[in-house]
């Protein structure tokens, strides 16, 4: 039915509420006038009355008049002038210019995410309930949509927003020739330090033999007297 209409379903990735903003929105709007009614002891549904009879910021309309082009009759007097049906002709060009500026300043701080590759290893955002915080490891199945995948993490299948899906770490892998034990490299080089302090070798003699070099004695005015010989007769 959908295909010979001409329209298309796109289905929403679970745990990523942005991607229908629209309906989040009006849950959150409801959720809030019934709380407010419930707190102040008022009928929930003359709050949504009051609500479908309130104009839009920037569109200077309100809901009921661009779904039934006339305003709706509350307890506030109101003349029957205002009341008269009017078509609003200008409400697509003011949504359009509303929806422009919002991707505008939406796009001043976003951008694109690289995409991933079939088979590449991934890591995905913690599960609801999850408070370890560590993104579970698993590989990319396959591309579902535009910004959404089909990854398989510890055995089951999930679909996830590109925003929930890092690439993998990869572990470096270490030469053939490397030292299976960093102590004995550690070592071997303190060997060859203490050697070299211990000895050093007179290159300009040429006789290639190791120079010993006595420690250094250092007289003071004490060790003098007692080896001078007025201070041993």
């Amino acid at each position: 039915m959908a295909y010979q209409t001409g329209s298309f379903l796109t289905v929403d990735v679970s745990l990523h509420p942005k991607a229908n903003g629209k309906a989040e929105s009006a849950v959150k709007i409801v959720k809030n006038l019934c709380r407010r009614a419930a707190f102040a002891g008022e009928d929930p549904w003359k709050a949504i009355l009051h609500w479908r009879n309130t104009p839009t910021e920037g569109l200077y309309c309100s809901p009921a008049q661009r779904l039934m082009s006339r305003r709706l009759r509350t307890h506030l007097p109101v003349t029957d002038q205002l009341l008269t049906p009017r078509v609003i002709n200008e409400i697509p060009d003011k949504l359009c210019m509303k929806r422009r500026m919002a991707k505008l300043s939406y796009d001043r701080s976003a951008k694109d995410l690289p995409e991933l590759n079939i088979g590449q290893p991934i890591r995905m955002k913690t599960l609801p309930g999850d408070m370890t915080g560590r993104w579970s490891k698993g590989v990319c199945l396959q591309q579902a949509g535009p910004r959404s995948y089909v990854v398989n993490v510890e055995g089951t299948t999930y679909r996830r927003n590109r925003v929930d899906l890092r690439p993998a770490e990869r572990v470096p892998q270490l030469p053939l020739g490397h030292l299976e034990h960093p102590g004995d490299a550690h070592a071997t080089e303190e060997g060859s330090v203490s050697e070299d302090s211990r000895e050093e070798t007179d290159i300009s003699h040429g006789g290639g033999h190791p120079i010993h070099h006595k420690p250094f004695a250092r007289h003071t005015k004490r060790s003098r007297a007692r080896h001078s010989p007025v201070a041993a007769g």
